[in-house]
């Protein structure tokens, strides 16, 4: 299917890899958990709901699971989902093992997201749905 040059508009999403050089990675020890990143708005339409249940999933079938991961959420909060969030995690069996599964981070500025996101996790999680 051929498209005329005219019909193509270039929308510049993605990533510049070359950001990542000089990037610090985590130095970790045996019994350091891994850390996800979550990167994104607080909206029902960006799947952060269900991340917070895999990690509630993992910790129900396996609670020493708690202590080997963590979850990093960077973003904009969005006043009434984030409130639910919070309190899906407040109220779940994350909040009684014995470890910060989950750790809410202020928003990023997209300038300094290696030194203030990429440096700090292990893995980005992109669950948008």
């Amino acid at each position: 299917l051929a498209v005329p040059p005219e019909r193509l508009i270039l929308l510049p999403y993605g990533f510049d890899r070359t950001r990542l050089l000089g990037r610090r990675q985590r130095l970790m020890a045996a019994q350091d958990p891994f850390v996800f990143g979550y990167i994104g708005r607080h909206h029902p339409s960006k799947g952060l709901d269900l991340l917070i249940d895999a990690a509630i999933a993992l910790v129900k079938e396996d609670p020493a699971t708690a202590h080997r991961f963590r979850v990093l959420v960077f973003g904009r909060p969005e006043a009434a989902t984030t409130a639910a969030l919070r309190r899906r995690v407040d109220e779940s069996l994350l909040a009684r093992c014995g470890a910060d599964v989950i750790e809410w981070r202020p928003e990023y500025g997209n300038a300094d997201i290696v030194r203030h996101v990429f440096d700090h996790v292990d893995a980005i999680v992109v669950p948008s749905i």
